[in-house]
């Protein structure tokens, strides 16, 4: 449970008390000018009662526990990797290095980027303070809560301590989590119940970045999906770092695939890697992002590879296809080949390097090249049992190569619950009553809320959060 530690009140302005009248005649020019200067003077009262209202209504906290996590940090430490230089945050549980416990810590962790497993001496200077929120706890005066905003509120029997999670559930919603997504049920139907693109572009987690030094100690990052294929090589792509750029010269229009090797899941290096850690899920919610270039005529793919349960053990690849030419050309979503959705426009020019992004969450797709929304795919026939996650590259054609490629996954990934709670919507469809909230942890794994806890009152919630800072 993200519990809350209220930080200083915000220091209130005093208002200025109105100068008496002096007698003067408000058509003579002292008049006048005098009348401009209380009217001067009445304009900045006006604005200081504003700000004393705005002062008075936002209260600060810091967050000390981890289950808004990646969101909204708590207390933690800062690693920098052994191996790759990669630097992760590893939380801090909360008997650690505090005023009864010994001063030196050593923290297991493993790099989320390389896989490396290190233990690494801490003391109480290494801790970093949590996020501080400041919750505006007058706005449900006048509003009402929206779905993923996020919430402080006291949770019933539990006096005046305070906690902060996302509102997911509002009164009368019926929930359901499933494969790790959240839905609204109405009549029978589930619908997806989904951040904003832009919620959603704050919410991916990295697991892999091409950037760093292409190290993995269980083998390769990348192999061609054929066995013994010489279509793709391994190329020094900065000479100042061992980074990879993936080239492959393709044998013809089919499709020559590469695909990643690293543990796709729901670990998050901040719940550390210990007995105690939550043991993670597979997802296929992922964002691939990469510097693509290649000769006229090419043809790159980015693509996910889900293996699912649906009637048995099943697999399908969502990928997207870039044109490389000049003129305009066909850009498209494909499932197992077959074409879902399309767009024309400009080629990405050969011989250049564009950034590439296939991102998708939540069973929708979007598609962009060159910071520029393409193609947007709604995934209707989206699986309810993820086991297996992969990220898959292609060129056809001709050549082309990929750099500094980037696989990141979705935050918002609820795990199923234990089955003993009557409040998780993983085990069966949840309706909210009348006059409650139901809020869950970004950090689902590990996070004490309503699926454990229980329902929360509207009284009980102070207000949403409107600022962060660290």
């Amino acid at each position: 449970m993200a519990e809350t530690s209220p930080a200083e009140e915000p220091v209130q302005p005093e208002a200025e008390e109105l100068a008496p009248s002096d007698g003067a005649s408000a058509s003579s020019p002292r008049g006048r000018g005098r009348r401009l200067r209380r009217g001067a003077l009445l304009l900045v009262v006006l604005l200081a009662g504003v700000g004393v209202l705005a002062a008075s209504s936002v209260v600060g906290y810091r967050i000390p526990t981890g289950s808004m996590a990646p969101t909204l940090l708590g207390d933690h430490f800062q690693v920098a990797c052994a191996s790759c230089g990669g630097v992760y945050l590893v939380g801090r549980r909360s008997i650690e290095l505090g005023p009864n416990a010994p001063s030196a810590l050593d923290l297991n962790s493993e790099c989320p980027l390389c896989s490396y497993a290190q233990q690494t001496t801490m003391s109480r200077s290494d801790v970093i303070a949590g996020t501080q929120v400041g919750v505006n706890r007058y706005a449900y005066l006048v509003g009402d809560p929206r779905h993923f905003e996020k919430v402080a509120y006291r949770q019933p029997g539990q006096g005046n301590r305070t906690y902060l999670h996302r509102v997911v559930g509002l009164p009368g919603d019926t929930l359901r989590i499933q494969n790790g997504d959240l839905f609204l049920v109405e009549g029978g139907v589930a619908a997806h119940l989904r951040p904003s693109d832009e919620e959603q572009d704050a919410l991916w987690c990295l697991l892999h970045d091409g950037a760093l030094p292409a190290r993995n100690h269980a083998g390769p990052w990348w192999t061609p999906e054929v066995s013994g294929s010489t279509t793709w090589s391994v190329l020094p792509s900065d000479p100042e770092h061992d980074a990879a750029k993936l080239e492959c010269t393709p044998a013809d229009a089919t499709p020559d695939w590469l695909r990643y090797e690293g543990e796709l899941d729901t670990r998050l290096s901040f719940n550390r890697s210990d007995p105690m850690s939550p043991r993670p899920e597979p997802t296929a919610d992922l964002r691939v992002r990469v510097r693509a270039s290649g000769e006229s005529g090419a043809e790159v793919q980015l693509a996910i590879r889900e293996t699912y349960s649906e009637g048995g053990r099943q697999t399908r690849v969502v990928s997207a296809s870039f044109p490389i030419g000049t003129g305009r050309g066909r850009f498209a979503v494909l499932v197992d080949g077959e074409e879902q959705t399309r767009c024309e426009a400009e080629r990405l020019a050969p011989g250049r390097v564009h950034d590439l992004t296939f991102a998708y969450a939540n069973d929708r797709l979007r598609v962009f090249a060159r910071d520029q929304l393409l193609l947007t795919w709604e995934d209707v026939s989206g699986p309810s049992e993820t086991l297996r996650g992969e990220v898959l590259l292609a060129v056809a054609h001709k050549q082309a190569s990929f750099e500094r490629p980037r696989i990141e996954r979705d935050a918002l990934h609820y795990v199923r619950g234990s089955g003993y709670s009557k409040t998780d919507p993983s085990a069966q469809d949840l309706t909210i009553p009348p006059g409650a909230f139901f809020l869950l942890g970004d950090n689902s794994a590990n996070s004490l809320d309503s699926r454990t806890l229980g329902f929360v009152p509207r009284e009980n919630l102070v207000g949403p959060v409107v600022y962060t800072f660290r």
